[in-house]
Order: C-alpha cells, then sequence, then structure tokens
C-alpha cells in the first residue's frame, strides 16, 4: 500500500468491520474509515430475506454478526 501511496494514490476497501479494524490499527490516523449501515436492523433482515440469497441458518449467522458490528457505528460516532 505505502508503494500506490507514493503514487499519490487513494485507495479504498470495502471489508467488514474486522477487516476496517486491523487497517486502521496498522495505518492510525492515516487511515479513515466510514461506515455504512442500514436505515434500521428491520430493514436490513427484511433485504436479506427478500434476497432469497441465504439459508436459514446462514441468515440466522449474518444477522447475529450484524447486530455485533453495528455497534461499530455507534463507537466510531462516538470517537469523531
Amino acid at each position: 500500500m505505502e508503494r500506490l501511496w507514493d503514487l499519490s494514490k487513494i485507495i479504498i476497501f470495502d471489508i467488514d468491520v474486522k477487516g476496517a479494524t486491523n487497517i486502521k490499527k496498522y495505518f492510525g490516523e492515516s487511515c479513515l474509515s466510514i461506515f455504512v449501515s442500514p436505515p434500521d436492523l428491520e430493514t436490513l433482515i427484511e433485504r436479506l430475506i427478500n434476497r432469497k440469497t441465504e439459508s436459514p441458518s446462514s441468515l440466522e449467522k449474518r444477522i447475529d454478526r450484524v447486530k455485533s458490528e453495528m455497534l461499530y457505528e455507534i463507537l466510531s460516532i462516538r470517537f469523531l
């Protein structure tokens, strides 16, 4: 990544909360993270169900993960 920065390139990652946390730890203040969230949890669950791309068990796991990831939105707003 340093090579790209040396070329004045802006690097954008579309990653989950865990990946963003790791990148933020490594690059510190040189890194800007943006948390994109759904309007609310119910809307997200409805969208996931309507896609019909998840099995019931994988949908349940994904919803559980999203619930914990949405806490990062609250934490990131607090630290702005």
